[in-house]
This record gives C-alpha cells, sequence and structure tokens, in this order.
C-alpha cells in the first residue's frame, strides 16, 4: 500500500537477491524481506508472498520436480482488513 515512500520494481530485486544469496529456511527468508521493506519504507502496511523450489525436493528424498513452497507474511492493514487481504491473495494468483 504506498504510503509516505515508494519504490521501483527493481529494488524489490534486490532486497529479495540480498537475502537469497545465503541458504536459510524460507520462513526467516519471508520475514527478512518483510522486514527489510517494512524498515524501507516506514509501514507495517507490506505483504511479502515467497514461493520457492527446494533443491532437497527435487535432488533427494521425495524427487518432487514440480513442488513449490509457499510462505507469507502480512502486516498492518494486510492483518486487519479481510477484503484487502483476498485481494492480495487474489492477485497473485494470477
Amino acid at each position: 500500500i504506498p504510503g509516505k515512500k515508494v519504490l521501483g520494481l527493481s529494488k524489490f530485486a534486490r532486497v529479495v537477491e540480498f537475502f537469497a544469496a545465503r541458504p536459510q529456511i524460507q520462513e526467516k527468508f519471508t520475514e527478512q524481506v518483510f522486514a527489510a521493506l517494512s524498515f524501507v519504507l516506514e509501514t507495517d502496511d507490506i505483504a511479502v508472498v515467497c514461493k520457492a523450489k527446494h533443491f532437497c525436493m527435487h535432488a533427494r528424498g521425495a524427487k518432487q520436480h514440480n513442488s513449490l513452497t509457499t510462505t507469507n507474511k502480512m502486516g498492518g492493514l494486510f492483518m486487519t482488513n479481510d477484503a484487502l487481504r483476498k485481494e492480495f491473495f487474489d492477485g497473485i494468483r494470477v
């Protein structure tokens, strides 16, 4: 939700690349992206969804080559406004 500050699309990619540069748990990664965006944009009205392929699911064990794991973190109005949250999730299913 635009507030006092907005970011260009490339800045979102840079934030994601910064935290994705090292191996880690996807839930922590999602939280880190949320916290960084919240800090930079000076708002809690942030929603982050991370869909990722995990190498361990492809190469070992289950060998599920088409599997994705999705995590999300909501803050501010996305936590308190059901209609806004629904609109957000409906938009990312495209």
